[in-house]
């Protein structure tokens, strides 16, 4: 249903006029209407959701989410998930991010509809009982760091906390159950609790040595210092190959590019990787079942191993449930050849050494929608669950292993990271600082 110049809809509706009556704030909808695409998308999804004539304003900030952010490769299945929204089947922002993923991947193939309730919660009640014990337990934890900032402790962190152990819990009772127990435990807010706190002056980055943490003050570093282009898969969602026609213990290793644009015959625009037997790759970029649109790797298809070659999948080795893939067999083709599929990959240095482990912290917006102001006291239930994740044991190429306190890297498909102070000898850390794309739709930020 286009829009036209006099900013009414084909059939004869004002846009501003249907976004108020699903109960957007009015600059809210005129920020929309000044957007041709959301605004025709909100009004598509308002027409499919049978809510022209209006609805209450947590649906209409659910049904203003699905306009935002539905996976555009799974359409087919939104007017399924609006008619959960319009049931209150759905009804939390937790539940609507749920069912964003749950779509995206599978994109446009059928869907048992068991595991789509299962992913997204669906009939699951958390008692008010129930959130004020998790309350409880998430505040004691953190009673001395409350005890010491007061009312400037970050309540949006313990909202995250608990939504971790209880991710259905209804926002609104959790928020209220917070700020509850923060007046038992600090009393009523005085005036020290609002004056400004002091800033504290940045520490310089340290070095990590083999054997102390010393301060250094490290030279600015060069482009091809700043952005290797490090190949890092999600080390949870890795999936076993083994290269059955290359002989174990086999090694060699392969250039691949520091930064994009670097060229073929600069001196340093390359870095090794090895390239054995025995690598990992993402699990999205296997699946048991192909199709057209789909260019990743799958039985009896090949793709091509990004700087390497291209393998071809022969066999499937599976779990006790016949469902979980735990390996792949494949062979691979000594000619490069161009393919549609490039699989992101991790080798065993050598033989049955697992590749370099590092601990990454992986940083989202802190809020689901761009602007949580517009959800006035509701504002709090916008919190991103996810808005900070924790890798313990990823796997990385093995020209990380030296780097320093405050070097910055970027990884292929995932954004820019530096090494954070916390890493020893013994473990590197590194945080995400920008992602290549950020969640509204732009491209990445800090």
């Amino acid at each position: 249903m286009p829009m036209n110049n006099t900013s009414t809809i084909a059939d004869g509706t004002n846009p501003l006029d249907m976004f108020l009556g699903i109960g957007l704030e009015e600059k809210t909808a005129r920020n929309t209407i000044a957007n041709n695409k959301v605004t025709n998308n909100l009004v598509v999804v308002i027409h499919e959701a049978g809510l022209v004539d209006g609805c209450d304003r947590t649906v209409g900030n659910l049904l203003y989410t699905v306009a935002m952010k539905f996976p555009s490769n799974a359409l087919v299945h939104r007017p399924k998930l609006l008619a959960y929204i319009v049931s209150l089947k759905i009804k939390t922002p937790a539940q609507l991010e749920a069912a964003f993923s749950f779509f995206s991947s599978i994109g446009t193939e059928e869907y048992i509809m068991a595991e789509f309730e299962k992913a997204c919660g669906v009939g699951i009640e958390v008692s008010s009982e129930e959130i004020e014990q998790i309350v409880n337990e998430v505040l004691e934890e953190h009673k001395n760091l409350i005890l010491e900032k007061r009312y400037r402790t970050n309540v949006g962190e313990l909202f995250a906390h608990v939504r971790e152990r209880q991710r259905w819990a209804d926002p609104k009772i959790v928020k209220q159950a917070i700020e509850t127990k923060l007046v038992e435990l600090l009393g009523e807010r005085t005036a020290a609790d609002d004056e400004k706190p002091v800033k504290k002056k940045k520490e310089k980055p340290i070095k990590v040595e083999d054997q102390n943490v010393t301060v250094v003050s490290p030279a600015q570093p060069i482009e091809e210092e700043l952005n290797p282009f490090s190949i890092f898969p999600s080390p949870e969602e890795n999936i076993k190959v083994v290269i059955t026609n290359l002989e174990a213990g086999h090694v060699t290793d392969v250039d691949a590019k520091r930064w994009p644009d670097a060229p073929s015959d600069g001196p340093n625009a390359f870095y090794k990787v090895p390239f054995s037997r025995v690598l990992y790759i993402e699990r999205s970029d296997f699946r048991l079942k192909d199709s057209k649109d789909y260019y990743g790797l799958a039985p009896g298809k090949s793709a091509l191993l990004k700087y390497a070659f291209p393998i071809k999948c022969t066999d499937v080795i599976k779990g006790d449930d016949n469902e979980t893939v735990l390996e792949i067999r494949a062979e691979y083709d000594k000619e490069k050849k161009k393919h549609k599929g490039v699989l992101h990959w991790v080798a065993e240095p050598s033989a049955g050494i697992s590749p370099l482990k590092v601990e990454v912290r992986l940083f989202e917006t802190l809020f689901l929608s761009e602007n949580p102001a517009n959800l006035g006291d509701d504002w709090l239930s916008d919190l991103n669950p996810h808005s900070k994740s924790v890798i313990r044991d990823a796997y990385a190429v093995p020209s990380l292993r030296n780097a320093s306190v405050g070097d910055s890297f970027q990884f292929e498909r995932l954004g820019f990271f530096v090494v954070d102070k916390d890493s020893t000898p013994d473990k590197l850390v590194f945080n995400r600082t920008v992602t290549l794309r950020d969640s509204y739709g732009g491209k990445g930020s800090i």
